[in-house]
């Protein structure tokens, strides 16, 4: 469950013995949310951000083969929309998918 950032198993014992395993939640309405407001670049980058956190503005226009500029540009765009915040130093720092 550790491993899976999953909380603990509960045990409850009413009469008879019953375990409630919880499950991550799932993101159907924000992947609903983020296809209807969102082009096509930027979505690309909201799936990119989803399999690798954390990365800078460079990574992700070497990754969908734009200029830093554009990159940045699309970034701003879905910071503003409140998808995406950058996280840490500016020299240093990545982008990351908001909870």
């Amino acid at each position: 469950m550790q491993e899976a950032k999953l909380p603990e198993p509960e045990f409850h014992t009413d009469g008879m013995f019953t375990v409630v395993l919880k499950r991550k939640q799932n993101n159907y309405a924000t992947n609903d949310i983020v296809n209807d407001i969102v082009n096509e670049n930027e979505q690309a980058i909201t799936i990119l951000l989803r399999a690798k956190p954390g990365l800078n503005a460079s990574e992700i226009a070497e990754s969908i083969s734009k200029s830093w500029r554009t990159t940045m540009r699309y970034l701003k765009s879905l910071n503003e929309k409140g998808l995406i915040e950058f996280r840490g130093a500016p020299k240093t720092g990545g982008y990351y998918i908001k909870d």
